[in-house]
């Protein structure tokens, strides 16, 4: 009696401890549909500054998919006179969510100045299923004059 009370203890316990591990071994990489999300929109911006911490004017830049060269124009002419006045400039935000996936692809952000590349810095972005985020890198950037 002792044996067979212990096989079936035994049994539920690894049965358990299946249906745990299938639960707990979803792909991190993948949005399940189940998030809760806020309704705030998020751009994440470079915030580009001199030796002197005055902010950086650019006259172009854009954002590049390394993987495909795809090159991502984010500028916008009713708002580009407060970026270049702030130093802060767009890198990637929530509509292009889809563009890197839960787990991050590297984009490389380049800024212009009189036709002339002052930077290009890389950047890990992915989302959390609602919203885009950096996972590898610093928007904080110094440019020497």
């Amino acid at each position: 009696m002792k044996r067979i009370l212990l096989f079936f203890v035994t049994t539920l316990i690894f049965s358990t401890c299946k249906k745990d591990l299938v639960l707990n071994s979803k792909d991190p990489c993948i949005c399940y549909g189940n998030e809760v999300c806020t309704e705030q929109y998020v751009v994440l911006m470079a915030d580009l500054k001199d030796q002197y911490k005055e902010p950086v004017v650019l006259d172009e830049y854009y954002s590049t998919i390394v993987e495909t060269g795809e090159r991502i124009n984010l500028q916008d002419a009713s708002l580009d006179s407060l970026r270049r006045k702030a130093g802060k400039y767009p890198i990637w935000e929530d509509k292009l969510m889809s563009r890197t996936g839960r787990c991050a692809k590297e984009i490389e952000f380049t800024g212009l100045r009189e036709g002339r590349e002052v930077l290009k810095k890389s950047f890990a972005i992915g989302h959390d299923c609602c919203h885009v985020r950096i996972t590898l890198g610093d928007p904080n950037v110094i440019i020497p004059r």
